[in-house]
């Protein structure tokens, strides 16, 4: 499953909280907004998509 995030380019309110320009939320289930959220605010130019490879992923290496 791959990460998806977008960042804020234009200030819009998310659950009654302001989100500013430069903030990257991450996209899917359990993270800052939903696939369909993202879709819209890109819709709206409130936000763009960021490149997957310049996410910073956090991942669990235990081997």
């Amino acid at each position: 499953m791959s990460v998806q995030a977008i960042s804020v380019t234009q200030p819009f309110r998310c659950n009654g909280q302001l989100v500013k320009p430069d903030t990257v939320l991450e996209v899917g289930q359990g993270c800052d907004v939903t696939p369909s959220e993202a879709r819209s605010l890109v819709g709206q130019k409130k936000a763009v998509w960021v490149p997957e490879d310049e996410l910073e992923v956090e991942e669990d290496e235990d081997e």
